[in-house]
């Protein structure tokens, strides 16, 4: 199932997730702080990969989330990040 909404107003504190998708649009240089506002929406075991320009340059470490994964795709890169 699919769940669109605001990573800025998450409207499912009480719920978890396995995989979380952040995607545009958000300014350049303000996927960090929307991947903290949903890190505690991800299971234990869960995933959240946040979609960013090829330019920008993410922490290996946000928040609890650590980076286990980058894939760059055109002038895109995905980031995969699991609690850690």
């Amino acid at each position: 199932m699919i769940i669109p909404c605001n990573a800025n107003k998450p409207l499912f504190l009480n719920d978890k997730f396995d995989i979380i998708f952040v995607g545009p649009p958000y300014k350049m240089q303000q996927l960090s702080l929307q991947l903290q506002n949903v890190q505690d929406l991800v299971n234990p075991n869960g995933i959240i990969i946040g979609q960013h320009q090829f330019r920008e340059v993410l922490s290996e470490h946000i928040g609890r989330l650590k980076r286990f994964r980058q894939e760059k795709y055109g002038d895109m890169r995905l980031s995969f990040y699991e609690k850690g």
